[in-house]
């Protein structure tokens, strides 16, 4: 049988076990259901290609370095993906990574401590170590995959297979978007974002394939213009998450300010600071902690937008000279957070401008805009029955600082 001039890449993965061969199916089916592509699955009858090590899995994990030996000579590319990745919608593997003697790869987690300490260690730059759980690896790779397999036990390692790769292959692949390979789904607050999920960090995934937790809905819904869309397909699910109709309150409320400047306090996951900077606004958020920094700055990173993150513990972000269009706190506090409201209506809200608080329901908004005198202000619900209030100030109104 000749085989044909031209072939799609073929997608290989590992399922060494019965537990492993049922996830490795799983994720199989997946690839063939999104991608289309065909799969391979090395199982424990490929054993003999693995390197003989005291730890079974650096063993199994071995078994990338002889890929090519398993599988028919005339594909020229291999997509491999460990058994707890997998694909979450429609993408092509071929018209999106064209260059077929290139080495794709995603970056592994640049924050997480042991993987600052292995980069450190050999002497790579932030961000450039990569997670070889996804690979797309060319026919041209095989030799250094051979390398890798020779020198395996003269190089340090700690994940095996992925850190003898990295150091061997330094300044040899092309790193791809992480979305294509995402770590950490609890840091990735925008689903509609995510082109493949892998679950390196907990065992997520494997519960999905058990039938154990229902998966995510991955699914893109239109929902108004286009900004508004990517607003109502992020990930809401976190009970401390502005809810939904209230983000999309907020963007609409910040384009009458388009070209202005926002002040937020307590961005949380970024969905407020995200739909301010949608709107055109530029936008300094500040937060106490640093507890959900990454998550926010990813957020609005990943969305080509730009905000002026800041941590600050103390209230000194209240003061100075600046004022904005528009100022949005989430209040999550008691009557008490009302005197920090009157004070941020005072000092920092410009004629004309606008107060947003999240959870007004937890105040006494009565006495709030007895204080503050807007010229007009609403409140409304959303489903949960948690209440945002928009103060509007009268474009007359100059109250001294």
């Amino acid at each position: 049988m000749t085989a044909p001039a031209f072939v799609t890449t073929l997608a290989v993965t590992i399922g060494v076990g019965s537990d492993h061969r049922r996830y490795a199916d799983e994720a199989a089916s997946r690839v063939e259901r999104y991608l289309g592509l065909e799969t391979f699955t090395i199982t424990e009858e490929h054993l003999e290609h693995a390197l003989d090590l005291g730890e079974f899995p650096k063993r199994v994990w071995s078994l990338k370095f002889r890929m090519f030996d398993m599988i028919p000579s005339h594909y020229d590319r291999i997509m491999y993906f460990d058994n707890d990745w997998r694909p979450v919608r429609e993408w092509d593997v071929d018209a999106t990574f064209r260059d077929r003697e290139s080495i794709y790869v995603a970056p592994d987690l640049p924050h997480n401590h042991l993987i600052r300490e292995l980069s450190a260690a050999y002497g790579f730059e932030p961000g450039t170590y990569f997670n070889a759980g996804w690979m797309v690896l060319p026919r041209r790779a095989q030799p250094m995959l051979e390398a890798a397999r020779t020198q395996y036990s003269g190089l340090p390692e700690h994940f095996g297979d992925q850190c003898v790769l990295n150091q061997l292959w330094a300044g040899k692949v092309t790193y791809v978007p992480a979305a294509f390979n995402v770590l950490d789904i609890e840091e990735w607050p925008d689903p509609a974002n995510v082109m493949a999920v892998h679950t390196a960090v907990g065992d997520w995934n494997y519960a999905v394939y058990r039938g154990e937790v229902a998966d995510r809905d991955w699914d893109i819904y239109p929902f108004g213009t286009h900004h508004e869309t990517t607003l109502f397909n992020l990930d809401y699910s976190h009970p401390l998450t502005i809810g939904r109709e209230h983000i999309i309150e907020i963007y609409r409320q910040a384009l009458c300010h388009s070209g202005g400047k926002a002040l937020e306090y307590s961005s949380f996951r970024g969905h407020s600071a995200l739909a301010l900077t949608l709107a055109g606004m530029n936008v300094r958020s500040v937060d106490r902690n640093s507890g959900f920094q990454r998550t926010r700055e990813g957020l609005v990173r990943r969305y080509h937008q730009l905000v002026d993150f800041q941590i600050c513990p103390d209230r000194s972000w209240q003061h100075g000279p600046d004022t904005f269009d528009v100022v949005l706190l989430d209040t999550q506090y008691r009557d008490r957070i009302r005197y920090q409201l009157e004070a941020l209506w005072k000092r920092k809200v410009r004629p004309g401008g606008l107060l947003i608080a999240h959870d007004v329901e937890k105040i006494n908004v009565a006495a709030l805009v007895e204080a503050i005198q807007p010229a007009s202000f609403a409140v409304t619900a959303d489903i949960e029955g948690r209440e945002m209030g928009f103060f509007r100030k009268s474009r007359d109104d100059e109250t001294p600082t």
